[in-house]
């Protein structure tokens, strides 16, 4: 990179970025995607339960 000054900013914002990817962060996302699917699971069955008792 010709820039010396723009490498240096890039790798710092590279740094902060990379340091949203923590545990934490990972955990969280998960948990949420599983809740997520969990709630459209039981939205899901209560349609077909719904449909199954009016013919």
């Amino acid at each position: 990179m010709a820039d010396p000054s723009l490498s240096a900013r890039m790798g710092e914002a590279a740094a902060l970025h990379a340091g949203s990817f923590g545990w934490d962060t990972a955990a969280s996302g998960t948990a949420d995607v599983y809740t997520a699917a969990m709630h459209d699971h039981r939205l899901r069955e209560n349609r077909r339960r719904v449909r199954s008792h009016h013919g």
